[in-house]
């Protein structure tokens, strides 16, 4: 979705001021990963942490990497 509001979401990404995991699939055919890696690339370090999963699918939370994928879903939480 980012890829389809495009500009203006990238645009927005360096005012970014809420707290953000961003977690992405990098095989992903439903969404292309490109508009994930553009925000976080604009989006404020401090604020956006980053964390694309190389080899995961569209929903990273059904894969056979669930545990770590919550696991670090879980230690961004309780940071």
């Amino acid at each position: 979705f980012i890829v389809d509001a495009g500009a203006e979401v990238i645009a927005a990404a360096p005012r970014w001021q809420l707290s953000t995991l961003l977690m992405w699939a990098e095989a992903d055919r439903c969404v292309a990963p490109r508009g994930s890696e553009a925000f976080a690339a604009a989006a404020p370090a401090q604020v956006v942490a980053t964390r694309p999963w190389p080899g995961l699918a569209h929903e990273i939370f059904n894969e056979p990497e669930k545990a770590q994928v919550t696991a670090v879903l879980t230690a961004w939480l309780n940071r």
